[in-house]
């Protein structure tokens, strides 16, 4: 993970948009991370808002979401959002 800066993308877009739709689907950190194949303080650092995943961590991320609601996935920021 890198850390946030002004660069491209919006990671705070990125990192709230997470959030909300790991809580709509009533899914906690550690399922999330399991199912992201990452950490649970990395997720926690990106929904926190003190890293911007790399472009792969993004897209396991949202894949992630998407096998529990792909309604929600389709909604992500983009990269350049």
């Amino acid at each position: 993970m890198q850390r946030l800066s002004d660069g491209d993308g919006n990671p705070e877009q990125f990192g709230t948009w997470l959030r909300k739709c790991r809580e709509v689907c009533g899914l906690t950190r550690k399922q999330l991370a399991e199912l992201a194949d990452m950490s649970q303080l990395g997720l926690r650092d990106v929904e926190l808002l003190r890293y911007s995943p790399i472009f792969a961590q993004r897209r396991r991320l949202v894949a992630a979401l998407a096998s529990v609601a792909p309604e929600l996935a389709a909604t992500a920021p983009t990269e350049k959002s």
